[in-house]
């Protein structure tokens, strides 16, 4: 039950729960936690020894887990193409017989490619936890503060 300070029952207490279960599940850390959402360290460390809240913090893990691994595998398959796709696209860039347009469709996708190639396909576990702080910070801005 989300009560007041007075002991009356808060009506934003259940937005300010699901709040910081969210950002609890997206940064996996109570004090981060709480300096995104409206509740108070406190509250969140009392909500977790709550067996629906843990049950639900828990499956929220666990799907970004399932998520997490899911965009390695997808990153692995499309970094095992790359060579292939790459002398696709040069093969294309060289046929003379191919459209001009397409040709340089083409080199402008090797150029293009070539500038970003810095893009990190390997740090996607880093990249994830970045959105998911900036989703939690979203979440955070977008939802009134309660008193916890």
């Amino acid at each position: 039950m989300n009560e007041n300070r007075k002991g009356r029952q808060s009506p934003r207490g259940g937005q300010c729960k699901r709040e910081a279960l969210t950002v609890l599940i997206a940064t996996s850390s109570v004090k981060k936690a709480s300096e995104i959402s409206s509740a108070s360290l406190p509250s969140i460390y009392n909500w977790l020894h709550e067996p629906a809240f843990y049950a639900a913090y828990q499956a929220g893990r666990q799907e970004r887990l399932q998520d997490i691994l899911a965009l390695d595998e997808t990153f692995a398959t499309l970094k095992s193409h790359a060579p292939e796709a790459a002398e696709t696209i040069v093969a294309i860039m060289r046929n003379e017989k191919a459209a001009a347009q397409t040709r340089l469709q083409a080199c402008n996708l090797i150029l293009d490619l070539s500038i970003v190639k810095s893009f990190d396909f390997d740090g996607s576990r880093e990249k994830l936890e970045q959105l998911g702080l900036m989703v939690a910070q979203l979440i955070a801005e977008k939802a009134q503060s309660c008193n916890a």
